[in-house]
C-alpha cells in the first residue's frame, strides 16, 4: 500500500538498475506520477535518505549510496550525518580526496553543531574522521 505513495527502499533498489535514467530523475517522476494518480504522493525527508544509502553503502554499491546522499543533501546541505557517511562512502570507494574534503568539511559542522549532538557521537565520530583525515596524510 505505501508503494502508492512513496519510493520505499525497495523502488529505491529498482531505480538502482536502471542505467538510462539517474534515481534523482525517477524518483521525480515517481512522485510526479503519484500525484497525478492519488493527488498525494509523500517527499521523503533527509534522514530517509541517509538510512537508505547506508543500506547501498552497507552493500558496497557505492555508486547509489553516493547518489542517495546527495539527494539527501539537497535537503539539507549542512547535515553533518550525511556528510561523515558519504566521505565514509568515498573513502571505502578509494576516492580519498573526495573522502579527505568531506571529513573537513564534517568535521567543521560537527563543531558547529556540537550541541545538537549527543556527546558520546561527538567523541567517537571526532575521532574516527580526525584518524582518517591523518591517514591521508601519510
Amino acid at each position: 500500500m505505501s508503494r502508492n505513495y512513496f519510493a520505499d527502499q525497495k523502488t529505491m533498489e529498482d531505480f538502482s538498475q536502471n542505467q538510462n535514467q539517474t534515481i534523482k530523475e525517477q524518483m521525480d517522476e515517481f512522485h510526479v506520477k503519484k500525484k497525478e494518480q492519488f493527488d498525494f504522493t509523500y517527499m521523503p525527508n533527509s534522514l530517509y535518505y541517509r538510512f537508505t544509502a547506508d543500506e547501498f553503502r552497507d552493500k558496497d554499491q557505492f555508486d547509489t549510496a553516493i547518489e542517495i546522499y546527495k539527494l539527501g543533501l539537497e535537503l539539507d546541505d549542512n547535515n553533518m550525518k550525511i556528510l561523515f557517511n558519504l566521505a565514509d562512502t568515498y573513502d571505502k570507494k578509494g576516492e580519498l580526496k573526495s573522502a579527505e574534503k568531506l571529513f573537513t568539511k564534517s568535521l567543521s559542522l560537527l563543531e558547529a553543531q556540537k550541541d545538537k549532538v549527543d556527546a558520546n557521537y561527538y567523541k567517537n565520530i571526532k575521532e574516527w574522521a580526525t584518524k582518517k583525515l591523518e591517514e591521508y596524510k601519510k
